[in-house]
């Protein structure tokens, strides 16, 4: 990957404000022109009829680090149904729309860590989206943003240690999507959400004070049920015994597990 130069994450912040806002002599704000260009842009490729897309992260996405969380990069590079059901699958007339039937099992990242020194306001993250296998009751779409290996996520069984943290949250009107299901990258989020409560209470031996500050190397999310707005979810995460900077996690509705997730972090002793 191409090594780009950035000014620093204040610097960038504060002529983006500059640009964006301007203040007449009587302090009355004037309506913004930014951003230039959509976070997200579309087309379609005819020859392999894949749908290319490109993310350029607007200021708002970034935290107080200068980084991306990344159930916000699930978010913005996620399946787009709109440009599906133009592209790929139009509906009989009259019948109901086939992407309703869609159901994501698992997602599989691995960063480098130049990867989060090089995304700031405003850049190119291209990534296309193809279908690579079509099956009876199932079909692989492959998302390829820098490179893929085509891994898939499997199950880890009981974990014999302790729970590291628990943390409970009832799924919101906003986590869902139009079919008012819990959205993957909202899972993304409550493990986020976990492992920072868990990180300033002192639960685990290397992730403490401020998550935002530890950038994620490997990430690994299984989806095994679904939630639905006012579920009760109990998120349970573990510290793991023979790698520490490697946090599973554990979503439950009720008695029933729902999404396995886990996140590897960057530390001072990782390798490339």
């Amino acid at each position: 990957m191409r090594r780009q130069l950035r000014p620093s994450w204040w610097e960038t912040s504060l002529h983006s404000g500059v640009r964006g806002f301007r203040c007449s002599a009587g302090n009355t704000a004037q309506k913004t022109s930014f951003p230039a260009q959509p976070a997200v842009k579309t087309s379609f490729n005819e020859k392999d009829r894949s749908i290319c897309a490109t993310y350029s992260p607007q200021p708002w996405d970034f935290d107080h680090t200068g980084g991306v969380p990344i159930w916000k990069l699930l978010h913005h590079t996620s399946l787009l149904w709109m440009d599906m059901h133009r592209h790929w699958f139009t509906p009989p007339e009259g019948g109901p729309p086939f992407t309703d039937l869609f159901f994501g099992r698992c997602i599989f990242l691995d960063f480098s860590r130049s990867y989060h020194n090089q995304v700031f306001p405003g850049c190119s993250l291209p990534h296309t989206l193809r279908i690579s296998k079509i099956g009876k009751t199932s079909f692989f779409l492959e998302q390829r943003i820098l490179e893929t290996t085509g891994k898939t996520v499997q199950p880890f069984g009981p974990l014999a240690a302790e729970p590291s943290f628990v943390y409970t949250v009832t799924a919101a009107p906003s986590d869902t999507d139009f079919l008012r299901h819990v959205s993957h990258y909202q899972y993304v989020r409550y493990c986020c959400d976990c492992v920072s409560f868990g990180a300033e209470k002192g639960a685990y031996s290397i992730i403490t004070g401020d998550m935002a500050q530890y950038k994620i190397k490997r990430f690994e999310l299984l989806n095994l049920g679904e939630a639905r707005t006012g579920d009760v979810l109990t998120v349970t995460s573990w510290e793991d015994p023979a790698q520490s900077d490697l946090i599973k996690f554990q979503i439950k509705k009720g008695e029933g597990i729902i999404t396995q997730c886990s996140m590897q972090f960057f530390t001072d002793n990782s390798k490339m």
